[in-house]
């Protein structure tokens, strides 16, 4: 009879050990479908996938992180940033993917000349990932040089105005290089003047 017992015992540890391996098993499986579809542009149906996993497992930090990528990519950095606040209270170590997803956002806008959009966008990233902020800076730097470049290209008279314009940057520049680094491109656009 206790080896009956014991035989029963053992049968339903692991009949129970299968079932939770199984059913893990079957929910990472959601994710990697989600992502899937989520390499397919098909963010509605990622969604659905993603919000059952975390109806069944509340505590999957990559289920969130997943949510907020298709917030992000739908355009709705509301809804992206909440999900982002729930993946990092999970597990913090996801701020940084976070705060590269949000700066990879803001760049696009910024190529795409939604200004605002992009400084939201960069504000978020560097919540998210502070040790951000300088490059996203010089990113914004670059951006406008070339559009100081274009305007000296559509209308050469316009080298004293550009001149001007990095002579006000060097002003508010946040340390001496790069004070130093604006005046010589003033010096360079109108020598007569900042040479």
């Amino acid at each position: 009879m206790l080896k009956s017992y014991c035989l029963l015992c053992r049968t339903m540890f692991l009949l129970i050990f299968v079932m939770s391996v199984c059913g893990n098993a079957f929910a990472l499986g959601e994710v990697k479908k989600a992502k899937k579809l989520m390499a397919s542009e098909m963010y509605p149906q990622a969604i659905s996938l993603l919000e059952k996993r975390i109806a069944e497992k509340s505590t999957d930090a990559e289920a969130h992180f997943q949510l907020g990528i298709c917030y992000i990519k739908l355009q709705n950095y509301s809804k992206a940033d909440e999900w982002f606040t729930d993946t990092v209270s999970l597990d913090a170590a996801y701020g940084n993917k976070i705060g590269d997803a949000f700066q990879k956002a803001g760049e696009m806008a910024l190529n795409e000349d939604q200004m605002e959009e992009a400084l939201t966008l960069f504000k978020k990233a560097i919540h998210y990932q502070p040790n951000l902020n300088d490059g996203i800076i010089e990113s914004c730097f670059q951006k406008g040089e070339s559009a100081f470049e274009l305007i000296i290209d559509l209308d050469p008279n316009q080298k004293s105005t550009v001149a001007d314009k990095y002579n006000i940057i060097s002003g508010e520049a946040e340390n001496e290089e790069m004070e130093l680094a604006n005046l010589k491109k003033a010096a360079e656009k109108d020598p007569g003047r900042y040479g």
